[in-house]
This record gives structure tokens, C-alpha cells and sequence, in this order.
């Protein structure tokens, strides 16, 4: 097999090609490599594990096809689950690493989701609190305050702490300049690229090793629990419309189209576009308040 691993770029259906030919380890295969990265931290090891398992990210990734999110993106952020999966898998514990690495591909893809479905223009009580100027000055002079954009998104000049800065600010044109640069920046992620342009370290060389933790699955069941607590707020919110837009259209595997919504009810295709607006908003308030902390390795 080769040395390098599969790269998320612009086709889809050459990278699912990619993935889909390198083989499935056995029990065996999977226990032996794992033992070598546990224990002599064999890169070589952790790349076989990683590359044999992309295919199921790619399938977790396409359960998250609704969100008005890029499928690539999705995997993008699957592949870090599954690494940062790899680095603490035990092979001593006796179950298979899809097993256990499906909870860390879940987590990192759903806290993607919920950034993305939070980093809209904010209301007008939030914009008081991270005024435009304030945040945005605050990130250019690396004085952020806790709880702003900087320290969600980390360097100040990084394209996720642009694109929070410009959210959090309710500047839709930065926000549409910081997302570009930042899809940019996520395009051609290599699992196998360099950290740094004049690092030999490579990004599956900066896993660590220590082994899974309770705390480590806590915080997996805990995204995920947040996600279904934040869904069953918004229904509890919704009349019989709403909670039909929600469950048929934003939540389904095969959305219903507006305009099949509309005549359900006998409303127009607007109208009914204007209700799923609405339960969107419903839906990110919901998120924002039970809050959408990072993932920390």
C-alpha cells in the first residue's frame, strides 16, 4: 500500500474511488498495527489504520448531507475524528477500531454542523456583546477577551478565527470573504501534508498517544447528546408546520421539496420557505444555548 493517504479534493467520486481500493485489515492486522503505534509509535502503522478505515467516514459523513454543508467538508472533519480515534485506540480491549473511532468521527462531524449552523448573523442583543469593531480590533491586536471569537476559533490570523470574528460581528461580506479563504484553506487537506511549510512533521506524525479515557468518551456522548437535546427544543417549539419542515425537509435523508410542503398545508412555495427559515433560526438559538464547545484532542 502506499505511504501516502487518500486526499479530500474537489471530486467526490475520484476520492470515494481512492478510498474504496485500499483494502480492509483483519482483527488480526488491526490488532498488530495498533500494537505498534501504541507501543513503538510506528507512524507507518498509524497510516495503514487510518486509510483502511476512510471509507466509513465517508458513509457517517453522508448522514450529515442536509445541513447546507459541502459532503467534502464533512469528511474533511470526519478524517481528524478518525486520526485523533487512531491515536488513543487500545488494542488490548478487545473490540474493533471502527467501533470505537465511529463515536470520534460523529463528534468531530457534528461539531462541525452545529459551528456552522451557530455562525450566522447574529441578533441584535448578541451584536452589543461582540460589537464589530471591538471583536474584530480585539483579534488584530491578539487581545481578545475569553468567550470571544479568537478563543474559539485560536490564532487570530487563522481563517476560522476570521470567519467567527466576522460572525459573531453580524459582517455577512467579511463572513463571505473569511468562508471562501477558509473552504480554500480546507480544500486539499492531506492527512499525509506537512504542519507547517517548513516542518517534516506531518499531521498523522502530531497524533498522540496516550490511551482513550472515560473523559475522552464522555465528551463524544455529550456532542451527540447535545445535537438531539437541541433538536427536541425546537419541536417542543414548532406547531404541526414547523415540526413537519423540521422532521421531512432539514432532518430527512430524502428532504421534501418546498413545494410539496406548501401543498400539503395549502400555502405557497415562499411560504413554506419562509416557515423552514424560521425553524432554522429556532433550531441554531437552540444550539447556541446549550452551547457548542471545541473538541480538544
Amino acid at each position: 500500500m502506499s505511504s501516502n493517504l487518500p486526499v479530500v479534493h474537489h471530486s467526490l467520486d475520484q476520492y470515494m474511488l481512492e478510498v474504496g481500493r485500499v483494502p480492509l485489515l483483519t482483527r488480526d492486522e488491526e490488532r498488530e498495527l495498533a500494537r505498534r503505534l501504541k507501543d513503538e509509535g510506528d507512524i507507518d502503522a498509524a497510516k495503514k489504520l487510518v486509510a483502511s478505515n476512510l471509507r466509513f467516514v465517508v458513509k457517517i459523513a453522508f448522514e450529515y448531507k442536509n445541513y447546507n454543508i459541502r459532503v467534502t467538508d464533512l469528511i474533511q472533519e470526519g478524517n481528524i475524528g478518525l486520526m485523533h480515534a487512531v491515536s488513543k485506540f487500545d488494542p488490548d480491549r478487545g473490540y474493533r477500531l471502527i467501533s470505537y473511532a465511529v463515536w470520534w468521527i460523529k463528534a468531530y462531524i457534528q461539531n462541525y454542523v452545529i459551528k456552522n449552523w451557530s455562525m450566522v448573523p447574529v441578533s441584535a442583543r448578541r451584536k452589543a456583546l461582540f460589537g464589530k469593531r471591538r471583536a474584530v480590533q480585539a483579534a488584530e491586536d491578539g487581545n481578545a477577551e475569553p468567550g470571544t471569537a479568537l478563543e474559539l476559533g485560536g490564532d487570530a490570523n487563522s481563517e476560522e478565527s476570521h470567519y467567527l470574528i466576522a460572525a459573531e460581528a453580524g459582517d455577512r461580506p467579511a463572513m463571505n470573504d473569511a468562508r471562501e479563504d477558509l473552504m480554500l484553506a480546507r480544500r486539499d487537506f492531506s492527512l499525509d501534508a506537512a504542519v507547517g511549510d517548513d516542518s517534516a512533521t506531518t499531521h498523522v506524525m502530531r497524533l498522540p498517544s496516550k490511551a482513550p479515557s472515560a473523559e475522552d468518551e464522555l465528551a463524544t456522548e455529550d456532542i451527540r447528546l447535545t445535537v438531539q437535546a437541541a433538536i427536541k427544543a425546537t419541536l417542543d417549539e414548532l406547531d404541526d408546520r414547523g415540526r413537519y419542515i423540521l422532521e421531512h425537509r432539514l432532518l430527512a435523508d430524502e428532504p421534501e421539496s418546498l413545494s410539496d410542503i406548501g401543498e400539503k398545508f395549502g400555502i405557497s412555495r415562499e411560504r413554506a420557505r419562509q416557515l423552514e427559515v424560521r425553524v432554522k433560526d429556532k433550531l441554531k438559538k437552540a444550539l447556541a444555548h446549550l452551547g457548542t464547545a471545541d473538541i480538544e484532542g
